[in-house]
């Protein structure tokens, strides 16, 4: 779906537009949605909204029996023609439905718990996987749980993630785990632009921005935020906000040298046969001399 017409991002900022007046590509059709008022909302309301959202995005795909698995539950699994999933998996549907795309690959002795989404050519490699987003290209291995991962991201080893949002092409050091639960159990405060915002919600974890990265054994506590092209080394654990680009084994960062960056984002995109074009370039060069500081 798309604007009519372009409308500068400055007039939503404020909350003074109209939505109700936005013309759309689909003109005057109605169409089912969830308002989105704060970023860690897609992590609260991340189940219903796979529990809604993997039926009608199944219903589009050529559809394949589970073969060679266990299923538990009630709830639909949606495995698409060209998925490999080894032997010894096991699909619990009983909180909601699992889809698996085409070119994904499930590892022998893999518990996925839906509601999940598995994006195409993905890679979930053990462990207990459960109530996730994960997108295309992406690899996931050890605990994972209430988490979204957009796309090209790679946590390939032991490790609990928990009611965390990756974006794209981030890259998780062995072990790498995230505190998704204060000891208090009370509500988990996150950094924003306009400060520190209590979110109202028991359980959060971290926020990574695109091509973020994490050394070995690397800590997070409980509402991190760490932002994108950051690379965080070390083995104490790191403060609770990371600026963009950063990098090092704690405070104060240096910056990450945008040629550098450049050169290393070039190298990683390709190991996944995909090319950093001079459009992508020119944005990262662009978040890089905007990225703010903690």
């Amino acid at each position: 779906m798309r604007l009519a017409r372009s409308i500068p991002v400055s007039q939503f900022a404020d909350g003074s537009l109209d939505l109700g007046s936005i013309q759309t590509s689909l003109g005057g059709k109605k169409i089912k949605g969830r308002w989105v008022n704060d970023v860690w909302d897609f992590i609260g309301l991340l189940t219903e909204q796979l529990v809604e959202d993997i039926p009608h995005r199944a219903s589009s795909l050529e559809l394949r029996a589970p073969l060679d698995t266990t299923s538990v539950g009630k709830e639909k699994v949606f495995i698409e023609e060209g998925a490999d999933i080894g032997p010894h998996v096991v699909l619990d549907s009983s909180g909601g439905p699992i889809l698996i795309r085409r070119g994904a690959v499930i590892a022998p002795f893999t518990h996925l718990i839906g509601p999940i989404a598995i994006g195409r050519d993905s890679q979930v490699l053990g462990d207990r996987v459960a109530n996730s987003s994960i997108g295309d290209h992406c690899k996931v291995r050890g605990e994972f749980s209430n988490s979204i991962v957009l796309g090209h991201s790679n946590k390939g080893h032991a490790g609990f993630v928990g009611h965390s949002y990756l974006g794209r092409w981030v890259n998780l050091g062995a072990m790498t785990t995230t505190s998704n639960l204060k000891n208090t159990y009370g509500p988990v405060q996150l950094w924003t632009p306009t400060g520190m915002r209590d979110t109202g919600q028991q359980f959060l974890g971290t926020f990574f921005g695109d091509h973020a990265k994490t050394g070995i054994g690397t800590m997070l506590s409980t509402g991190t935020v760490i932002g994108a092209g950051a690379n965080v080394i070390g083995a104490n654990m790191p403060p609770r906000v990371i600026p963009p680009f950063a990098w090092g084994d704690g405070e104060p960062y240096e910056t990450y040298d945008v040629t550098r960056f450049l050169v290393v984002a070039e190298r990683v995109m390709s190991r996944r046969d995909v090319k950093l074009s001079d459009k992508a370039r020119k944005q990262l060069g662009e978040a890089h001399k905007r990225r703010w500081s903690s």
